[in-house]
């Protein structure tokens, strides 16, 4: 229409309907061939041609020349491509730059439509070769033509060369309606270069296949780049943008959609697709949409062979495309990308729908930048496999890697939504020193019956670095199995040597859904875990992991398969079930899992009804031989029953050089749970070469057993295990501090007891502190018990209460020492109920009770140690000494009989052993605090006591001290006891107000034929009347040897009375070498203070029977060292009374008064007198009764009195004396009295109404 081969000038050119002529082939609108349009002073030039050309080569303008405008000067040009629909036309173009120069003062703008024919080819511009001046470059509203394929909006076949300004591309669009219509079409021959060039609604033509917006094969260059691309394309193949060209721009961002038609059956349109690629600059910004098509595969980018220069890689806002097939991806990387430098980073990356393995990202390449990150990545809203984050036998990262952090989910529909998916090999990795951080989110829909869909899973893959944190939180799904981070097959190494801090934390939160199992943390098939390091800080951690939601079996933390750390250490912190019903554990141990040292702290079942677990170790093993140490913390939050803080059992095993295992019992204050145990041993397996220390404190529910530690058949092997610190619960009854079930055989070392106590409150009972049931034994080497106590209960709370075995024959020393905190009745610190404790060779066994109850409340008998059916050994043969040692302290109560130590029954000791020193002893017992009979020991009606060998001692032994209480007795016998030697020294009734005996044998027998030897020493602490000393009503004593001393008690400004040191009612003594009684009157106002009293009937069997050292007490009248007001016949020996004194301080305190019938073979009285009193003390006082037989051969007494004032005589008799026919009797008196006073009638032998 308009051909230019010179130059047309002028201010303002105008040009419009320009057509090529209707020929067949290059006929141009406008064809400036060589020549010039336009100069220095045009302002404007609009240029409008076409082609009514029929053919091909039909170009709307063609410019092989220039085009000038002035400094103002606007440029527009319009070129219509020609050709006709039905014929075979090619190469219509809209407009053709060939070797062109545009210069525009302000602006030049370009605008193409091709035209037709089915040949196709038919472009809106063609540049292949452009040099352009102008500020402004603008490619408007260009368009691809129709007919056949390749009609492209823009191509570039050769070069366009900018200096200055800006490229623009507006509106361009590739034609139709075939395939291949790109956009924009850069070939591989042309580079495109601008300081800046912006890009907007560039799509590929309405085609069907490969209509791409951008498809870059040559070089775009400058400072910034935007290119924002799609496809109108309608079915497979159609790009938004395509490269396998270079992109070079200091920062560049590229935006691509891909094309498709919903309800066609195609496929693979990507929003960008990167073959190949080069991308160099600062900052290089992607985003990709992908198309739709009902076979999926629209990808929003993908990534195939690219090589970035860049210092910042970021893949932004990346969506996957529509296909019901789905495998739609946000990003996806089919090979290698590599950053040598900088960041690459990931930005709200979303997998198409709606069919499933949407995946947010896919990585089946290496892909890696010296840093990495991404968030929001999630797989797409499809229906099963929808993966945030998917490498799949790829890489993310390598050596050079400094950081990866990637936060990633899943919001797919199904099942197996994972957030993170690493499998097939695959593997994310950083160098040393480098930081490795991944966070996945599972999907799913609550109300959807779906499993699996884990937050971040590792199922045959790998990470590695220096610090690496692995994060999930399972989605959702009716049918659960919904885990948090899921390690099959999986390999976690920190570090590459060095003494670098290496550490690796999986954080896992489960799932929701009803069907349960939603584990915070699963481990199945392989575990590798490496800490390459030397440093001590390394460690392996699972941190704030936490069981899911809704129905069962929702752990933190599910290790099914062997983990072996060897080096660093292995932490749990913050560890939880979840769940809303039954076995929600914090962590479940089946498997081996070991390391150097294993730390867990803060470990808790679930918010559940039953059997919440903090720690379940089932069948598994924590720990090894090359542990060195193992500490647990662990409790549950259940709140029904059997909520148990740690659980060992099906042969569960715990191994360290040391270990520390605490354990916190789960329920709810006021519910009905029970047996909420703080650890719980069943079939376990603990071994320790040093020390294995178990706390265990015991939960809550009104169903009560709520024990601190529960122990049903415990192997232990090591060489101390230490229960400390262990309190049962709270809620209804039996909560035992430790309670053992089943038993406990330690082989060496030490078994050790410290600071336990029973639970309960209120009204609870039988909340002891350590329980060992019938049936049961517990043995050890060496057992050690302090502070054991029964629960603050109201009765029946025993510190340690044995109704098993503790000790064996191979238990070298027992040493418990308990009490109760109970606060009614029967509250003991140590209860054997027909319960035995032994030891073997050589060995100690020492128990010390305390009694518990309150003294404002109304408990009784709240023994330090109550005896019922026990048995104690000591010894299994050989010449060691063996030794028990029983000291026990009543309690307190505004009841009565809080006893030292308490027997009922029936009672055996055996000392196994032939060393003179074998020994039982009682010592140091007091009783408590009550109204009356706070014992020191008291052997009931029942309680007959048996040592079979030995020495049985009583030393330090005193009744209770409540000065407004009564007989409160230092020992009381009541039935049998029996050793071969019974040595009782220091034995007090308690300081009470009256009938406080020091040792009381009421109706009981102390010794028998077999006893050698019975040494007492007894006295009272009382404060009122009858304080005595020793008190034998109805009862006896016997032995080969036989010594008792007695001192009554009493308060010298009191008024107290009949305070005796020995008083014999009725009594038996037999002392077949001999017996020696000594007995000291006590002290009061109202007087009748005897050293010995002798009445109703006495029975006497010995070689030897002498009273020596008695004295009467001090206070009013009448103390007599020796009353003897019953009879007594002596069958055999000599009955000897020697250095016998009355008391003080007033009148007739006689030495001996006898009133009853005294015979022996043998008699002397040897310095008798009477008390410094002040009348009447008389030495012996011989009235009305008999001393003496036909059988006597010599029969002298020896007496004289103390008194101080008158009748102080010698000897007094109104009785009868005799001696044999043949035999002497020798009276020696002495009168008594003051040489300084007044007294009269001081007489040495008095003889009234007597018979010699």
């Amino acid at each position: 229409g308009l051909w230019i081969t010179a130059t047309v000038s002028a201010p303002a050119i105008l040009a419009s309907n320009i057509f090529g002529g209707p020929g067949s082939s290059n006929d141009y609108g406008l064809y400036i061939n060589g020549g010039t349009l336009g100069s220095s002073t045009l302002s404007q030039l609009t240029l409008t041609a076409g082609s009514f050309g029929i053919g091909s080569g039909e170009i709307g303008i063609y410019i092989n020349g220039s085009v000038v405008s002035g400094s103002e000067g606007v440029v527009t040009v319009v070129g219509l491509g020609g050709g006709l629909y039905s014929n075979s036309g090619i190469n219509n173009y809209g407009v053709y730059l060939n070797s062109a120069t545009v210069t525009g003062g302000t602006s030049v703008t370009l605008t193409g439509i091709g035209g037709v024919g089915t040949a196709g080819f038919h472009h809106g511009v063609v540049c292949n070769s452009l040099t352009a001046g102008t500020p402004t470059l603008t490619f408007l509203n260009c368009s691809g033509g129709q007919g056949g394929s390749n009609n492209y909006g823009v191509d570039f076949l050769g070069n366009l060369t900018m200096v200055s300004g800006a490229l623009q591309f507006t509106n361009v669009v590739g034609g139709g309606p075939v395939a291949n219509n790109y956009g924009i079409y850069i070939e591989s021959t042309s580079t495109v270069r601008a300081p800046t060039i912006l890009g907007a609604d560039i799509v590929g033509g309405p085609g069907v296949g490969s209509n791409i917006g951008l498809y870059l094969s040559g070089t775009l260059i400058g400072s910034q780049v935007r290119m924002s691309c799609g496809s109108l394309g309608l079915g497979g193949s159609e790009y938004g943008i395509y490269s396998n060209g270079t992109v070079s721009a200091t920062t560049f961002t590229l935006t691509g959609a891909g094309g498709g038609l919903y309800s066609s059956s195609s496929s693979g349109n990507y929003g960008i697709y990167l073959q190949g690629a080069t991308l160099t600059g600062t900052t290089v910004t992607l985003t990709g949409l992908g198309g739709v098509g009902t076979q999926g595969f629209h990808h929003g980018v993908v990534v195939d062979t690219v090589a970035a220069n860049t210092s910042s890689l970021i893949f932004l806002n990346c969506t996957g495309g529509t296909g019901a097939v789905g495998s739609n991806y946000g990003v996806n990387f089919v090979s290698n990308l590599t950053l040598v430098s900088g960041l690459l980073q990931f930005s709200n990356i979303t997998g198409g729908a709606p069919g499933p393995t949407n995946y947010g990202i896919y990585i089946a390449g290496t892909v890696t930048a010296p840093t990495i990150l991404g968030a929001d990545i999630y797989g797409g809203p499809g229906i099963n496999n929808n993966y945030g984050l998917y490498i799949h036998g790829g890489t993310l990262g390598s050596s050079a890697t400094n950081q990866i952090r990637i936060s990633a989910g899943s919001i797919g529909l199904g099942l197996s939504e994972i957030g993170l998916l690493i499998d097939s090999s695959g593997s994310a990795t950083v160098g040393s020193g480098g930081t490795l951080s991944l966070m996945g989110t599972g999907g799913g829909l609550y109300n959807s019956a779906v499993s699996g869909n884990y937050g971040l899973s590792i199922n045959t893959g790998s990470v590695s670095g220096t610090t690496i944190a692995l994060t999930g939180v399972g989605g959702s799904g009716i049918s659960g199995g919904h885990y948090g981070v899921d390690l099959e097959s999986a390999t976690l190494t920190a570090g590459t040597g060095g003494t670098s801090t290496n550490t690796i934390t999986i954080s896992g939160t489960g799932g929701v859904g009803v069907g349960g199992g939603n584990y915070g943390v699963y481990t199945a098939t392989l575990l590798s875990v490496n800490l390459n390091g030397t440093g001590n800080g390394d460690t392996f951690t699972f941190l704030n992991c936490t069981g899911g939601t809704s129905g069962a079996n929702n752990y933190g933390v599910n290790l099914t398969t062997g983990l072996a750390l060897t080096h660093g250490t292995l932490q749990f912190t913050n560890i939880a079930g979840g769940g809303t019903t039954t076995s929600n554990y914090g962590v479940l141990i089946t498997s081996t899992v070991q390391a150097p040292i294993i730390l867990c702290e803060d470990i808790y079942g679930g918010p559940g009804t039953l059997l919440n677990h903090g720690l379940y170790i089932q069948g598994g093993t924590l720990g090894g031989a090359g542990t060195s140490f193992i500490s647990v913390s662990a409790g549950s939050i259940g709140m029904g029953g059997h909520n148990y803080g740690i659980a060992i059992d099906t042969a569960g095993t715990v191994q360290a050089n040391s270990m520390v295992l605490m354990g916190t019992g789960g329920g709810f204050y006021n519910g009905s749970g029970l047996q909420n145990y703080g650890i719980f041993l069943d079939s376990a397996l603990l071994t320790a070469t040093t020390t294995a220390t178990l706390t265990g404190i015991g939960g809550v529910g009104s169903g009560g057993f709520n024990d601190g530690v529960a122990v049903n058949a415990v192997a232990f092997s090591g060489t101390t295990l230490i229960f400390q610190n262990c309190s049962g619960g709270t809620g209804g009854n039996q909560n035992n501090g430790v309670d053992f079930i089943g038993n406990l055989s330690l082989v060496t070392g030490l078994l050790q007891f410290n600071n336990i106590a029973g639970g309960g409150s209120g009204t609870a009972t039988q909340n002891d502190g350590v329980y060992i049931p019938s049936g049961v034994t517990v043995s050890a080497p060496i057992i050690l018990g302090t502070d054991l106590l029964g629960g603050p209960g109201t009765n029946n709370n025993v510190g340690l209460h044995i109704a098993g075995t503790l000790g064996s024959s191979t238990t070298n020393k027992l040493y418990m020492n308990a009490g109760s905190l109970g606060q009614g009745s029967q509250e003991y610190g140590i209860y054997l109920d027909s319960g035995s404790a032994l030891v073997s060779n050589g060995g100690t066994l020492e128990l010390i009770g305390a009694g518990g109850g309150l003294y404002i409340t109304s408990g009784s008998n709240n023994h330090g140690i109550e005896l019922s059916g026990a048995t104690l050994t000591a010894g299994n043969g050989g010449a060691a000494t063996n030794i028990i040692l029983l000291t026990g302290i009543g309690g307190a109560g505004e009841g009565s009989g809080h006893c030292g130590v308490n027997i009922e029954n029936g009672f055996t000791a055996n000392l196994n052993g032939t060393s003179n020193g074998d020994a039982l002893t009682f010592q140091n017992c007091v009783g408590g605090l009550g109204s009356n009979n706070n014992i020191g020991v008291y052997v009931t009606a029942t309680g007959a006591t048996t040592l079979n060998r030995g020495t049985l001692y009583f030393t330090h032994i005193s009744g209770g001290s409540n000065p407004t209480s009564t007989y409160n007795d230092g020992v009381r016998i009541v039935s049998t006891v029996v050793a071969t030697n019974i040595i009782g020294h220091d034995l007090y009734g308690g300081a009470g107000s009256s009938n406080d005996v020091g040792l009381n044998i009421n109706g009981g027998s102390l010794g028998n034929s077999g006893t050698q030897r019975v040494s007492i020493g007894a006295g009272s602490m009382g404060l009122g009347s009858n304080e005595v000393g020793i008190y034998i009503l109805n009862g006896s004593v016997q032995a080969t040897i036989l010594e008792l001393t007695g001192s009554g008690g009493g308060l010298y400004s009191a008024s107290g009375s009949r305070n005796i040191g020995i008083l014999l009612s009725a009594a038996s003594l037999t002392g077949t070498n001999s017996s020696t009684l000594t007995g000291i009157g006590g002290t009061g106002t109202g007087g009748t203070h005897h050293g010995v009293e002798i009445n109703t009937s006495f029975s006497a069997t010995s070689s030897a029977l002498t009273f020596i050292h008695c004295a009467g007490g001090i206070g009013g009248n009448n103390n007599v060292g020796i009353n003897f007001i019953t009879n007594l016949n002596l069958a055999s020996g000599a009955l000897v009374f020697r250095d016998i004194v009355g008391g003080s301080s007033l009148l007739n305190n006689y030495g001996l008064y006898i009133s009853g019938t005294v015979t022996a073979p043998t008699i002397q009285l040897t310095d008798i007198l009477g008390g410094p009193g002040n009348g009447s003390n008389y030495g012996f006082y011989l009235n009305g009764g008999t001393l003496g037989s036909t059988a006597e051969s010599y029969l002298p007494v020896s007496a004289g009195s103390l008194g101080l004032g008158s009748n102080e005589i010698g000897i007094y008799l109104a009785g009868t004396v005799n001696c044999s026919s043949n035999g002497t009797i020798l009276l020696q008196g002495t009168g008594g009295g003051f040489y300084s006073g007044s007294g009269s009638g001081n007489i040495g032998v008095v003889i009234a109404a007597a018979t010699l």
